[in-house]
């Protein structure tokens, strides 16, 4: 390992960040499917029944077997559907882990539709077990901040440990490497991004001296981590994050709107819709009816 990469390892290392959003040890029985649908995370399940998965647009069908986990990256529309007769159990988990405050590891590399080998697959569905009680944010008075700094540490802990062992039967995507480069160096503009969503906008130039680059040089970089320009990765991430706030609390829709940097809640239904092909209200309603 050469310098640089040694010094992105440990730059990765640092801004590594593990989201929980839900998951849980839940009986299914029939009929069971979870209709298309679209999540912003990681679904990792380990099933004691058979499922049938069907990613939408690819042709690809695949049948997870009993005591296998199926693995759902984010942003693949996707249908899964009980087989097996009878009720059964699922232990899982949504879940992202991120580098450089908005990078998603996923998207970087090739995950297996399913994780067959028995020993791995029984690991992480025990972790899936195990981050249900420890996520819950029910601390009451009498926890004491050793306590509360324990339970975080153990949720993140179980967090790197399910990375771990989806990394290992993982492959890295071509450009990996240089897309993690770009957003290193971007990285000022991405935490400042992130943290100021439900602010006014700032201006390319504003976030070009955040970085030290020129203009043009900051807008190739985004091009090159991306995809896209400062300005769309801007409303990228409001709308991601509003989709997190959907998923994840009980806010108004015009609340989330708020939250994430738009001031006319029209707009951002508007906004929402484009992006992610639902209204907000209808995308909320359709996740909640379908748990995996």
């Amino acid at each position: 390992m050469d310098d640089d990469a040694r010094l992105l390892q440990q730059l990765m290392e640092e801004s590594l960040s593990f989201e929980y959003q839900q998951g849980g040890v839940t009986v299914v029985d029939d009929p069971h499917t979870t209709k298309w649908r679209t999540l912003p995370c990681l679904i990792s399940a380990q099933v004691t029944y058979l499922v049938k998965y069907e990613i939408a647009d690819r042709g690809r069908q695949n049948d997870v077997q009993p005591g296998e986990v199926l693995l759902v990256p984010p942003g693949i529309r996707h249908n899964l559907t009980k087989i097996s007769p009878g009720p059964g159990t699922s232990r899982w988990s949504h879940v992202n882990f991120r580098v450089f405050t908005s990078v998603d590891i996923l998207t970087l590399i090739e995950l297996p539709l399913r994780i067959q080998d028995p020993g791995r697959a029984v690991a992480i569905g025990e972790i899936n077990a195990r981050l249900v009680p420890i996520a819950r944010n029910d601390a009451s008075a009498t926890t004491t901040a050793i306590e509360s700094l324990s339970r975080a540490v153990t949720r993140k802990a179980l967090g790197l440990d399910l990375l771990r062992l989806i990394l290992d039967v993982s492959t890295p995507r071509p450009r990996a490497f240089e897309v993690l480069r770009a957003a290193q160096r971007l990285s000022p503009a991405l935490v400042a991004i992130d943290r100021d969503l439900a602010m006014p906008p700032r201006s390319v130039d504003a976030l070009s001296s955040l970085v030290d680059l020129s203009r043009s040089r900051m807008q190739t970089l985004f091009q090159d981590a991306f995809g896209m320009s400062p300005m769309r990765y801007l409303r990228h991430r409001r709308l991601e994050r509003s989709r997190q706030l959907l998923l994840t609390s009980d806010l108004a829709v015009g609340s989330v709107a708020a939250q994430t940097g738009f001031t006319d809640q029209f707009h951002f239904s508007r906004a929402f819709k484009s992006e992610f092909g639902a209204s907000p209200l209808t995308f909320r309603q359709r996740v909640q009816k379908a748990i995996s």
